[in-house]
């Protein structure tokens, strides 16, 4: 008798750990969870996306499916990325949860300009961006697809006015009285270069 009631007592302690494991897990998302393809009907999906179009403030959008122990109970994660001349994270957040609650199952929203290597993540699974209003040309959408572009360039000439300012000290080609000048160009170069590395960095999407 005291076997079976020490059994199922550690049953139950077992089961109670399962249970706030799985409700833990449900309640925050992160770049070192595992992921997978949605898997969405397509009807379902088209369903989704009409709804996200009409957010307004919103950049794009990533759909994918959380692995959680309990299998039975998909959890779906919406990834977004807001135009700040739209609208803030804040107000895009509450037009989507407003849209998601007639949406079948759990979905976690998250804001992926706040999470770059969740937003790295994701960028890499197949199929999982859903929505990129950006597609539509605008003055935005251009400096969006340029961006890039831009910083490759701004690196470059930092690099070439930061050997070029090398060249000058290195041949004695300073004087005392340009030593303030010197170290303003050198820290120009450097905001330049810096700035540049982070729009390259910067996904298009």
């Amino acid at each position: 008798m005291a076997e079976a009631y020490h059994a199922w007592n550690a049953f139950l302690i077992e089961e109670a750990e399962f249970e706030r494991a799985a409700c833990e897990e449900r309640n925050r998302v992160s770049h070192t969870d595992q992921f997978e393809p949605h898997g969405l009907p397509e009807d379902t999906l088209a369903t989704l996306v009409a709804q996200l179009r009409v957010v307004s403030g919103l950049r794009s959008a990533y759909f994918v499916k959380k692995r959680v122990l309990m299998s039975d109970r998909p959890l779906n994660v919406l990834g977004y990325r807001i135009n700040p001349s739209h609208g803030n994270t804040r107000e895009v957040f509450k037009r989507l949860y407003f849209y998601l609650l007639r949406f079948p199952g759990d979905t976690f929203i998250i804001d992926l300009d706040e999470n770059y290597r969740l937003k790295r993540k994701f960028r890499r699974m197949l199929g999982s961006r859903i929505l990129d209003p950006a597609d539509k040309f605008s003055m935005t959408t251009m400096l969006i697809r340029t961006k890039p572009l831009f910083g490759s360039v701004a690196v470059f000439f930092g690099l070439l006015s930061l050997a070029a300012i090398c060249f000058a000290v290195a041949s004695g080609q300073v004087k005392p009285f340009s030593v303030n000048a010197l170290f303003a160009g050198i820290v120009s170069c450097l905001i330049t270069i810096s700035v540049g590395c982070s729009w390259v960095r910067d996904p298009i999407d």
